[in-house]
């Protein structure tokens, strides 16, 4: 059962449905408190200025020429860039100079000039300081005096919230895995309501830092773990745009942190009105199911098909039956225990050079990525003027960023619109770094174009990444086939590939199965035609292999299941042909030239060929092929393929089997319908099959009826049978056995055969707005799909190994 298999849900159920929609802005909305907690340090560990506290009360201050009378009026003639000093005088006479970590006594206490040149006696700020309350009445660094010699402990705030930020990443991310997105995303929603909350509760700043960091692990799980979830809900129509907006929430959250810093000055406060955007998202939770495909992994089939039906109920849909669509049954019993799979580590993202060498850049832009992202949102309170106006934007810019992510991926494809982000952001970099520093208007320009370009490249790597691990890592488990059209060709096929090519997923995708196939209509019996663009060795190659096939069938216990059965008779030609021994008469059995004896029965013909060959029943035989797919592990799914593309996201590999299909997925104008109708009658008592040289008249007998036929009307589409052609058909069978004037139970049956001078059988690889989707192509029989299909099925199984390997799979050969 492979990840292509369980797209296919969606194609029942609805891509981006009510149901979806509901999923996804629930979660999404709590994407805002991630974006929140993210960035919420900005504002509680602003460094205000601030001076060394007078160790008594102060009776006179004066900074420079200005003399005041409190202290609290100084922060406007106070300096931001220079060290500088505030000369004080206490009540009982004492002289003191303070700086912002140190305070100096005066010896002399009669000079209260702010330059002094006498003597003066340093201390430490033993009395704590005074901090500039103009912007924020209380941040923790004023909390707990995070100045000066205790600066750096301010700035490990934010090292260590991302430190448990990586952690959540692993640890959630992980346990995502194994108990499921469901509990993951309750978890950490409540841990970050709870720590939130704490955090403002906090006594000291040890516990505040703690604190911090458990909100870091539960907010960086959710983040990751979320991303997830809505993509496993979303169809893939949907999931492109949705999970590139996803991180618009994060953005809002950016600016909710701007709007609340400016409204709230206290940073517990401040911290505290953050925590209730969780609030919401905690009360709600509790209605989100678990992923049908998480459920599906973990061999819960009865829960997913819940999770199912409620989402087409809800998309106002049919539902779709998963033991069906996903060929549940073949491995017992719905709830049974999956088989069990190969486990991967850190080591398999360098399986080889190609693929280590892909990780090592991936991680790259990663680091490049992430540091860009949250440097230029720290960094924007540094910018001058209004800081808070500064965060806001940076926020706010990221949405724009966001939707051209999207449009752009879809016109030039996903790498391209990366490496346009990177440079960009790089040059956004250089030129901010030479803007003049009172420059802050065009600093906060240049900042904005760099946090455009850097937050495109962010929002895409997380999609990027999830989309490229797929296809590197997958081919080590299972690469993903889809066989476009289910007639004989199209099922041979894709059963050829599931034997030869055990690490396949196969799903065979067509609007119609037996019995509205062309291959039902055709007679089935293994007398080759000549195709004039393929090498005779080559035709010969494909009809003994198929020949092989069917007599094995034949010869087995499976007979009467497919139909399948030895037929002798008698090919004749009104004049002696070019070549009286064809290419396939050491392939079929007991091939001579007919006697004398045996062509007075048909007197207006001087030559002919008896044989013995293999008829096979298509109605019986198509049924067998569903069957041996399924048991393979193959899906059949039903459904009408407009354009190659649609597969593009579902499946690695597209196998084209379509017949006269491929004039509109593949615009083949060289392939072209040639109309056949023939007429299926009562008549037991004939038992050799006698077959005009020109193919064109045929009596073929198989185990239920009699097979008459046939006309061939070259690009004609009419799929009503024609009386006088019925007419003009039995007439010239009953010529050849006048005893079918006899028969009953006459039906009247119309094909069109895909006709071509040669049977495609081709590799191709498609591109399309810097994507690129491999195909092989494997039709063109003509009225040859029986006498061929085998032969050519192998073919075409062993052109998709080689495409198999192309991405980078070692795949183990196997014998048929």
């Amino acid at each position: 059962m492979g990840s292509g298999n369980l797209e296919l849900i969606f194609d029942r159920v609805g891509h981006f449905g009510r149901y979806q929609i509901f999923i996804y802005f629930t979660c999404a909305f709590q994407n805002i408190s991630c974006g929140i907690h993210y960035l919420a340090s900005v504002f509680m560990t602003m460094f205000p200025k601030h001076t060394c506290r007078p160790p008594g009360n102060v009776s006179q201050i004066l900074f420079h020429n200005t003399s005041l009378w409190r202290l609290d009026d100084i922060w406007t003639l106070f300096p931001t860039g220079r060290e500088d000093y505030v000369v004080v005088q206490l009540e009982d006479g004492e002289v003191w100079e303070l700086t912002r970590c140190y305070r100096f006594r005066r010896d002399n206490k009669s000079s209260l000039n702010y330059d002094y040149n006498g003597h003066k006696s340093g201390f430490s700020c033993l009395d704590g300081f005074i901090y500039d309350k103009s912007k924020w009445e209380n941040t923790v660094v004023t909390q707990w005096d995070l100045v000066c010699n205790r600066e750096w402990f301010a700035k490990l705030i934010q090292p260590t919230f991302m430190f448990g930020v990586l952690l959540g990443a692993l640890v959630f991310g992980y346990l995502s895995d194994r108990v499921g997105r469901r509990p993951v995303l309750w978890s950490t929603s409540i841990g970050m309501h709870v720590f939130g909350i704490a955090v403002a509760f906090t006594s000291d700043y040890y516990s505040f830092l703690l604190t911090r960091f458990l909100l870091a692990i539960v907010a960086s799980g959710y983040l990751v773990v979320v991303f997830v979830y809505v993509t496993e809900f979303i169809g893939m129509k949907a999931r492109t745009w949705a999970s590139i907006q996803i991180h618009s929430f994060f953005a809002i959250g950016t600016m909710v942190v701007a709007l609340t810093g400016y409204l709230f000055r206290t940073w517990w406060i401040y911290q505290i009105i953050l925590s209730t955007v969780t609030l919401p998202f905690v009360l709600c939770c509790w209605m989100i199911p678990e992923t049908p495909f998480w459920l599906l992994s973990e061999g819960r089939y009865e829960e997913a098909q819940i999770v199912v039906d409620k989402m087409a109920k809800w998309n106002r849909t049919s539902t779709c039956e998963l033991s069906a669509l996903l060929s549940l049954d073949l491995y017992g019993a719905v709830g049974d225990k999956p088989s069990e799979v190969k486990k991967y580590n850190l080591l398999d993202l360098f399986y080889d050079w190609k693929i280590g060498t892909r990780t090592l850049i991936v991680w790259l832009v990663w680091f490049t990525g992430c540091l860009g992202f949250y440097c230029f949102s720290l960094n924007s309170v540094n910018l001058g003027g209004n800081e808070y106006l500064n965060l806001f934007l940076m926020g706010a810019v990221e949405i724009p960023a966001y939707i051209f992510v999207c449009v752009g991926m879809d016109i030039v494809g996903r790498r391209n619109v990366l490496m346009f982000s990177l440079i960009s952001g790089a040059l956004f970099c250089g030129v901010i770094m030479v803007i003049p520093k009172g420059y802050y208007i065009w600093s906060v320009v240049a900042t904005m174009a760099g946090k455009f370009a850097i937050g495109s490249a962010f929002g895409l790597i997380y999609l990027y990444t999830a989309e490229l691990y797929p296809t590197m890592i997958r081919p080590m488990n299972t690469v993903r086939i889809a066989v476009v059209g289910a007639g004989v060709v199209g099922l041979s096929t894709a059963l050829c590939i599931s034997k030869l090519v055990p690490q396949c997923s196969v799903t065979v995708i067509s609007d119609k199965f037996t019995p509205d196939t062309t291959s039902d209509v055709a007679a089935g019996i293994l007398i080759p035609h000549a195709y004039p663009d393929t090498p005779i060795h080559k035709q010969k190659q494909w009809f003994r292999e198929t020949f092989d096939h069917l007599f094995a069938i034949a010869n087995s216990a499976e007979a009467g299941e497919t139909c399948v059965h030895l037929v002798s008779g008698w090919q004749i030609f009104e004049s002696v042909p070019s070549e009286e021994v064809p290419f396939w008469a050491d392939v079929v059995l007991g091939f001579r030239k007919m006697t004398e004896a045996e062509l007075k029965k048909f007197p207006q013909h001087v030559f002919g060929q008896a044989f013995t060959t293999l008829k096979c029943e298509g109605a019986a035989y198509l049924p067998w092929l569903e069957k041996r797919v399924k048991e393979s592990g193959g899906v059949l799914l039903t459904r009408r393929i407009e354009d190659l593309w649609e597969l593009h996201s579902s499946f690695d590999i597209v196998v084209n089997c379509s017949g006269l299909g491929s004039r509109q997925l593949v615009g083949d104008s060289k392939i072209f319908p040639v109309r056949g109708q023939l007429l299926k009658v009562q008549a037991p008592w004939v038992k050799h099959f006698i077959r005009d040289g020109s193919g064109l008249t045929y009596v073929y007998p198989g185990v239920s009826n009699v097979t008459l036929g046939g006309s061939r009307q070259k690009g004609d589409w009419n799929l009503v049978p024609d009386a006088e052609i019925s007419r003009d058909i039995l007439s010239r069978c009953c010529a050849l056995e006048p005893s079918l004037y006899g028969a009953c139970d006459i039906k009247e049956i119309v094909g069109l055969r895909p006709v071509r001078a040669g049977i495609r059988l081709q590799k191709e690889i498609l591109a399309q707005d810097g994507r690129r989707l491999t195909v092989v192509h494997h039709y063109g029989h003509g009225s040859g799909g029986f006498s061929m299909h085998w032969g050519t099925a192998l073919e075409a199984a062993k052109l998709l190994s080689e495409c198999v390997q192309d991405l980078g799979t070692p795949i183990p050969t196997s014998k048929l």
